[in-house]
């Protein structure tokens, strides 16, 4: 019985409290750095969310090759993995094909540099998002 208590135990802690991905600032590329002929800017910052739990969220904004922002006529919001961050997304911004989309990565709480002990498997997660919109 002590077996499967501690079998149980394992499970639930890997769903709801898996380790954080460790990642360097250098994982995320360089602030200002080009891809497929179009230039982006990384800023990097911290919200809040309804909980006053904060995340660390990276905007890839357009810009031109001054690092002077473009406007941004659409946002796309890449939401990482389970047990995952915000160094996921990166890829996508070779799939951007024009200089008017930024891409924001974050991590979501208990993820990454975020703060939270608990994954709560999107309850808590979607108060992240609404905290970006």
């Amino acid at each position: 019985m002590d077996y499967i208590q501690s079998l149980y135990n394992k499970i639930w802690a890997s769903l709801i409290r898996p380790p954080k991905r460790n990642y360097q600032e250098h994982d995320l590329g360089h602030n200002h750095f080009s891809i497929n002929n179009n230039h982006y800017y990384r800023l990097d910052c911290q919200l809040r969310n309804a909980f006053k739990e904060w995340f660390i969220i990276s905007i890839f904004h357009p810009c031109d090759e001054e690092s002077n922002l473009k406007q941004s006529q659409m946002f796309l919001v890449y939401c990482h993995s389970h047990s995952g961050s915000r160094t996921e997304g990166i890829h996508l911004l070779e799939n951007i094909h024009n200089d008017t989309t930024a891409l924001i990565t974050f991590d979501f709480w208990a993820s990454g540099y975020s703060s939270g002990k608990y994954l709560t498997l999107g309850w808590f997660e979607a108060i992240d998002i609404n905290a970006i919109c």
